[in-house]
């Protein structure tokens, strides 16, 4: 591991330090030290440096979440749609019909329920399938041991996977996209998958797609004690918390923190290499950055052996329900396709019933020379009486 890092520092020659140019052999060692520090590899980098590269990440981040506003607020459209939260009418006149046909609740429903069914196949959801030739069956027997391994872990272990994976059904059809986070659970000794909204996902509208994205970012709010824990601990550097000019209002008011993964070049050779920041949005301040990529998962050219590739190992695993015509990274789904169909069901079924509730209700003129005999005066449905009013 390189004893000090310098952000984008510039090649100099010093063939000792980084090798003899842009992904030299030496550069490859330092690159392997960097994907197998188990630390904090923010407290390496300069004060200068790190407020930088914050300042960096929180600039970029608000571009990304300025690029989707269309798709978000389609999306939030369709919550509201399939939540068919009941809101007053005032026209065409105060108290008006303002029901919501369950067109897009439905077809959530009726996706999420057999989807589900599809997805879990009971408890045995994972299936290892034999590639190739197997004449003593010892593939067949590997791959069964996997899938009883893997299908115990996701439905025994991981709580999270199958009420995540209830979630994302249902919000898939809405939304047109969701995410699971993968990741090791070091306090738990397992793996996690967690389900995420695509709403808090956050990549730039017009990547052709989220592998090639250059930028993911989650926006995390963090409680004081999850900070002050995350310090002492000494995964995240020491620094301005937020919530420290909140005290007289919440004690516990929490802090949004932006998880991005991202290139930086550290080691100044000229090649980027994918990172995992982790940046105060409020006070930008990087307090902890890490190795988006293995040392295997560096790729080297056939030719000379110099590096090639990073490849980066991102723990954001995409689903899209149908890709979107419009280009969008994100997937499109029925909270799109059914918004204009249901907003006409909508407009034709409150007519109706405004227009009944004005024919029940009555209503309109009575002129002052109208005379009508005392007492009490019934009329019959359809019956028309008759009336001493001049015309």
């Amino acid at each position: 591991m390189p004893a000090d890092l310098g952000y984008n520092q510039q090649l100099d020659g010093d063939a000792d330090k980084l090798g003899k140019g842009r992904g030299s052999r030496k550069t490859a060692d330092n690159l392997a030290a960097i994907a197998e520090y188990e630390g904090n590899l923010a407290d390496r980098l300069s004060d200068e440096d790190r407020k930088r590269m914050a300042e960096e990440a929180v600039r970029e981040y608000e571009h990304d979440e300025k690029s989707r506003e269309d798709w978000l607020q389609g999306v939030d459209r369709a919550i509201k749609n399939a939540r068919q939260k009941p809101e007053k009418k005032n026209y065409p006149f105060e108290g008006a019909s303002n029901i919501k046909y369950p067109l897009l609740t439905t077809a959530m429903n009726q996706f999420g329920a057999r989807a589900y069914g599809a997805v879990t196949r009971s408890d045995q959801p994972m299936v290892c399938k034999v590639v190739g030739e197997d004449p003593k069956g010892l593939k067949a027997k590997r791959a069964d041991r996997l899938s009883r391994f893997g299908n115990y872990q996701l439905m025994y272990m991981m709580d999270e996977w199958d009420s995540g994976t209830d979630k994302l059904l249902h919000m898939l059809p809405v939304m047109g996209a969701g995410f699971r986070k993968g990741y090791w659970r070091a306090d738990m000794g397992r793996p996690t998958l967690e389900f995420t909204s695509a709403k808090d996902v956050v990549v730039p509208n017009d990547a052709p797609s989220f592998d090639r994205a250059p930028r993911m970012t989650q926006p995390t709010p963090m409680y004081p004690y999850e900070i002050d824990r995350l310090i002492g601990s000494g995964k995240w550097l020491n620094h301005k918390r937020d919530y420290e000019g909140q005290k007289d209002q919440d004690t516990q008011k929490a802090c949004i923190y932006l998880e991005q993964v991202r290139y930086y070049d550290l080691d100044g050779d000229g090649m980027m290499e994918p990172y995992i920041a982790t940046v105060s949005k409020d006070e930008p301040e990087l307090v902890r950055l890490e190795a988006a990529f293995w040392a295997n998962s560096i790729r080297f050219n056939s030719i000379d052996g110099n590096v090639e590739t990073i490849m980066r190992e991102s723990p954001w695993i995409d689903y899209s329900f149908l890709p979107d015509i419009e280009g969008s990274v994100y997937g499109m789904g029925f909270g799109q396709l059914l918004e204009s169909l249901g907003a006409a069901i909508n407009t034709a079924m409150n007519q109706i019933f405004d227009a009944a509730h004005r024919q029940n209700a009555g209503g309109g003129f009575i002129s002052q020379g109208l005379r009508l005999r005392g007492g009490e005066v019934r009329i019959k449905p359809a019956e028309f009486l008759n009336v001493n009013v001049p015309g």
